[in-house]
């Protein structure tokens, strides 16, 4: 109990200094699926998002099928969605992404999709979060 305090004050810490980033959801399309990111403000006032998932499944098993996964940002949801670019996955399925957008406060979210310069989704979101600064 005397550290309580401590871990109260470390949360609220990280809290404030975009250390946590926000929860991702999953779709039952990738149970095992997990998501963190870390969101943080540049010198040039845009927002830096490194996203890191574990545990896909290769996309062409998915319905509908897709070849690579694709990350997107939009302001809100009659907004248009934002291509910032393809998850770089490795041989176990786990992959990043490092990307800048102007937004401030956005919905992040990813997509299987068939083509790495699509400009708007073809499939629902498999991972998604909502952030606010």
């Amino acid at each position: 109990m005397r550290y309580l305090p401590i871990l109260m004050a470390a949360g609220v810490c990280a809290a404030l200094c975009g250390c946590f980033g926000p929860r991702f959801v999953r779709s039952a399309e990738l149970p095992r699926a997990e998501a963190t990111v870390s969101i943080r403000k540049t010198r040039d006032a845009e927002t830096r998002i490194d996203l890191a998932v574990k545990h896909l499944k290769q996309p062409e098993k998915l319905v509908p099928p897709g070849y690579l996964y694709v990350a997107w940002v939009r302001r809100d949801l009659e907004a248009p969605a934002l291509n910032i670019g393809v998850l770089e996955l490795d041989r176990n399925l786990n992959g990043q992404l490092h990307a800048l957008t102007p937004l401030n406060h956005f919905d992040l979210f990813v997509t299987a999709e068939s083509s790495p310069e699509i400009d708007k989704p073809t499939g629902s979101p498999l991972l998604w979060a909502r952030y606010k600064d």
